[in-house]
């Protein structure tokens, strides 16, 4: 990191904390510096846990440099294989695999714990085909956003059948402030009929939850 994060912004990583993943509660303390990066030791005054100001990143136990993880995460949200990935940033393509798997995870968490309470007056359903790994392994990738801002609400990997409609739609629910009375956009896929078979149906693809 080349700009140090204020100690405001960390928040306790022990699942066992009254305050575990709250920002800003005075609670993080600098214990001391690590490591020939000069890394940050904190620690909750809360419950005591002493953790690293990596801990909870893509960065953890990333074995690599902080500019090799974020070379890695730009080139593949950029389109590119892993096998690309690997030769332009100059390192395996297990490594590759490994650090997207991480920070994928990362980033899963992040949005699972920020995307609550969504004020959107309609919603946009839609699916694109694509593989895992090989051409051979297909799977379609499923998403709910939020037509005016482009805000990702859910998204879901799978065959494209009417389970991954109602697993989509029931966990974009979920976030939303208040599902009721949205429009809903769809590319008149037959599973979002099923689902709601008391829509009102606008122009084509279309209806009203």
């Amino acid at each position: 990191m080349s700009k140090e994060l204020p100690l405001e912004s960390f928040v306790c990583q022990n699942p066992a904390c009254p305050v575990q993943h709250r920002a800003q509660q005075g609670n993080i303390k600098l214990r001391r510096r690590y490591g020939p990066h000069h890394r940050r030791l904190l620690k909750c005054t809360t419950c005591g846990t002493e953790f690293s100001e990596l801990k909870g990143t893509p960065y953890w136990n990333a074995r690599c440099s902080q500019d090799t993880v974020d070379a890695v995460v730009n080139h593949v949200t950029h389109g590119n294989s892993f096998i690309t990935t690997a030769e332009l940033v100059g390192c395996h393509r297990t490594t590759v695999a490994r650090i997207v798997r991480t920070a994928g995870t990362h980033a899963q968490h992040l949005h699972d714990l920020n995307a609550r309470d969504l004020q959107v007056t309609s919603i946009q359903a839609d699916e694109r085909y694509g593989f895992v790994g090989r051409k051979k392994e297909p799977a379609w990738d499923a998403t709910v956003i939020d037509p005016s801002s482009k805000f990702l609400i859910q998204g879901e990997v799978g065959e494209r059948t009417a389970t991954l409609t109602r697993s989509l739609l029931v966990q974009a629910k979920e976030r939303l402030a208040d599902p009721h009375g949205l429009v809903l956009f769809t590319d008149g896929f037959l599973s979002y009929q099923q689902e709601f078979p008391g829509g009102t149906r606008c122009p084509p693809g279309r209806y009203r939850a």
